[in-house]
């Protein structure tokens, strides 16, 4: 098992590759939790089913954006310290982390519970749609606690050089909802409720998994209480270099609330469909981006801490450079299977006829996606979160 010191030693292109791939692989696990929901559910059940998960699903991905947010800028911390031998900071950064998560988890569900209404009507879910996403959305609100402990968790995983750990603590937890999916949709009748209690089920394992790392003493970090005391001065980094992704959440979900509104008064259920479909598949091809990013974060926010920075020029190199060709071969891929993808949704025919077309404009700007990320990982990474905060409100101005 890899430790935070082959950072700093290890050859840096084999270094991305080890650290890369279970990063990849980790983000095809959630890929896969949300295309399960909704394949099982878009075949079995319906489209209006189908549009459900997706309103909910973006809900839900704003709700747990605070965990990733806590997990982004807590690990960067972390990275850092490691890189400084200042394990005494990381553990401080780690217990701060803990009470963040707890505290906005708390009010998250409360939030979410008392204003289910309004923001599921916010967010599109009009008409027909309402009463499955409301089902849906009800039983996975108190899936938040633990998906966003497991983001912090994983991510400090990661960051400690252990990308293999933090895969497998997301790939039993996926497995495990493909299997209780049908199981509980089609043998036990429970319609999209079932769905839901599949996902949160593998939610809570997901936590047991990622929470069990650390109490096991696997972990290079010492986690006991001592070191969960509130920091000012953390909680305000964490904040600062984690509110660029936070900022990039908030206004990518503002264009999908107009988006599904607007698509709603001019194509009925069938547009939040449509997009609901792209939106799913458009996760396949953020795989290679996320592996690439989830790869260099801890790399040059180690050997930034160790003051090694040309390791951080030739990591940022050559994920650029392999970063785009994967970027151009994937989309290119996509681009002659577009009529396939339609196909593991639905059997519409209005659906198969207006989709493709839209699935190749939107995916045709991916390439810019990669550049864009790769330069907010590093100031991210660095603890310069004014320009990451920057490159965030322009990545959503011009996309």
């Amino acid at each position: 098992m890899m430790s935070s010191d082959s950072l700093g030693t290890e050859k840096v292109k084999k270094l991305l590759f080890s650290m890369g791939w279970p990063a990849a692989m980790n983000f095809l696990v959630v890929t896969v939790y949300n295309l399960t929901d909704a394949i099982f559910v878009g075949k079995w059940l319906g489209p209006m089913q189908i549009a459900a998960v997706v309103v909910v699903g973006t809900v839900y991905f704003l709700f747990s954006a605070f965990g990733l947010v806590i997990g982004v800028g807590g690990s960067s911390i972390i990275a850092r310290a490691l890189g400084e031998k200042d394990k005494n900071k990381a553990a401080y950064a780690f217990g701060n982390q803990n009470l963040l998560v707890l505290l906005s988890s708390f009010l998250i569900v409360l939030i979410g519970w008392i204003g289910e209404d309004f923001i599921l009507r916010l967010f599109g879910a009009n008409g027909a749609i309402f009463p499955y996403a409301s089902a849906y959305y009800r039983i996975l609100l108190f899936g938040i606690p633990f998906t966003s402990w497991s983001s912090i968790g994983n991510s400090v995983i990661h960051t400690e050089g252990k990308a293999k750990v933090a895969m497998f603590n997301n790939l039993v937890p996926t497995i495990i909802n493909m299997l209780l999916n049908p199981l509980f949709i089609k043998v036990f009748d429970l319609g999209i409720e079932g769905s839901a209690w599949a996902t949160l089920v593998a939610y809570i394992l997901g936590f047991l998994l990622s929470i069990r790392f650390f109490i096991s003493g696997m972990s290079e970090i010492n986690f006991n209480y001592t070191f969960i005391k509130f920091k000012p001065a953390l909680v305000r980094e964490i904040g600062e270099i984690g509110g660029s992704t936070l900022v990039n959440m908030i206004t990518s979900n503002l264009f999908i609330i107009v988006l599904n509104q607007v698509l709603f008064t001019y194509e009925q259920e069938s547009g939040v469909v449509l997009y609901g479909i792209i939106n799913r598949v458009n996760m396949l091809l953020l795989i290679p981006i996320i592996g690439i990013d989830g790869a260099i974060r801890p790399t040059i926010g180690y050997n930034f801490g160790s003051q090694r920075m040309e390791r951080i020029r030739e990591a940022i190199n050559t994920a650029m450079k392999y970063g785009l060709i994967v970027c151009y071969g994937l989309l290119g891929i996509v681009s002659l299977s577009a009529d396939y993808f339609i196909h593991l949704f639905t059997d519409n025919a209005h659906l198969i006829a207006q989709t493709p077309l839209a699935m190749r404009v939107v995916f045709s700007f991916f390439p810019l996606i990669m550049i864009q990320t790769i330069t907010n990982a590093y100031f991210q990474s660095i603890g310069k979160p004014q320009v990451a905060f920057y490159l965030s409100i322009q990545e959503t101005l011009f996309y």
